[in-house]
């Protein structure tokens, strides 16, 4: 009787558990799921954000930047921005695309970057 009491009892508390949701499966999401999730998004956002920015860059480089070898005679960027871009005040604009390397560290034979005409 004991035994039958009991099974009642709990079939009597898991119906009352499940008619009050108790029961379900929680599908709502912790706070730190939600911040998991919108790390991820984020990273996803800044993954694919850099990947247009290195492409932009890359285009950018293709198409308005052309490659210029040092020559004995070449004197520093304002040389050959008159020599090569007609106009020696662009020599600002070849420094701006060899970052970290001055003009006077120039090296015959060395490869750079200068604007196309």
């Amino acid at each position: 009787m004991k035994k039958a009491l009991i099974t009642g009892l709990a079939g009597i508390l898991l119906t009352n558990l499940t008619l009050n949701g108790c029961g379900r499966e929680n599908t709502e999401k912790t706070p730190s799921m939600r911040y998991k999730e919108k790390q991820e998004r984020e990273e996803k956002m800044t993954e694919q954000g850099l990947q247009e920015k290195k492409y932009t860059l890359e285009k950018r480089t293709i198409e308005d930047t052309c490659y210029y070898i040092i020559k004995p005679k070449d004197k520093g960027y304002w040389y050959i921005a008159e020599r090569e871009l007609g106009d020696e005040k662009r020599w600002k604009q070849i420094e701006k695309l060899n970052k970290g390397l001055k003009s006077e560290d120039l090296k015959v034979g060395q490869k750079i970057l200068i604007p196309c005409k």
